[in-house]
C-alpha cells in the first residue's frame, strides 16, 4: 500500500522529535535534578483540580525549557493560594494579585518572605501578561541590558525562581509552616 502524505510527514516528523529528544536530554535531566531540588514530596493531594494542574504543568514546563511558561504558570498556582486562603469559605477572590498580596501580609497568612518573593515573581510576570514600556525595570529587554546576560539565563533563572516559590505556597499548605521552619524542623534543628 503507497504512503499517504500524512504517512511521510509522521515518519520526518518523528525523526526530527528524535533528534531533538536526543539533543535537550541532558539539559533536560538537569532541569528535573533542580526542580526535584525543591519539589514537596507528599501521598495524595486533594484540592481544586485547576490549581493541582497549575503544579504539574508549572513543573513540566520548567523540565522541557518553556521557561516563560513555567514562570506564568507557578504564578498563577500562587496566586490560588492566596485566593484560597483570603477566602477560606471558597468564594473566588475578587482581589488583583497585588492586592492580594498585601491583604495577606497584613493578615499574617504567610511568612513575610515567601509574600515579598511571591510580588517579586508577580512583577517578572507582568511584562508577559500585560504590556509595558520598553523601559520598564521588570521588562526582559531592561533586564538584560541591566544585567547583562543571555536573555535564556535570565529565564531560566526566573522559572526556577518561580517553581521554589510555588513549592515554598504547598509546603504551606500541606505543612502550615514557611519554608525556612519546615527546612529546619526536617534537618532536626530546634529554635
Amino acid at each position: 500500500m503507497p504512503e499517504t502524505p500524512e504517512d511521510d510527514a509522521r515518519q520526518r516528523l518523528f525523526v526530527a522529535l528524535q533528534k531533538g529528544d536526543d539533543s535537550s536530554r541532558a539539559s533536560r535531566i538537569e532541569r528535573i535534578i533542580q526542580a526535584s531540588a525543591h519539589e514537596v514530596s507528599f501521598g495524595i493531594i486533594s484540592g481544586r483540580a485547576e490549581s493541582l494542574a497549575l503544579l504539574e504543568d508549572a513543573r513540566t514546563c520548567y523540565v522541557n525549557g518553556q521557561n516563560i511558561a513555567a514562570l506564568i504558570i507557578a504564578v498563577s498556582y500562587i496566586e490560588h493560594e492566596l485566593a484560597d486562603a483570603l477566602n477560606p469559605n471558597g468564594d473566588p477572590s475578587k482581589l488583583p494579585f497585588e492586592a492580594a498580596i498585601k491583604a495577606a501580609r497584613r493578615e499574617c497568612l504567610f511568612d513575610v518572605e515567601l509574600l515579598e518573593q511571591a510580588d517579586h515573581l508577580r512583577r517578572l510576570r507582568n511584562p508577559y501578561v500585560h504590556r509595558r514600556p520598553a523601559d520598564d525595570a521588570d521588562t526582559l529587554g531592561a533586564r538584560i541590558a541591566t544585567r547583562k546576560e543571555h536573555p535564556t539565563t535570565i529565564q531560566e533563572g526566573d522559572a526556577i525562581e518561580a517553581l521554589k516559590v510555588m513549592y515554598g505556597f504547598l509546603r504551606h499548605k500541606l505543612y502550615g509552616q514557611s519554608p525556612v521552619a519546615l527546612d529546619s524542623t526536617l534537618k532536626g534543628d530546634e529554635r
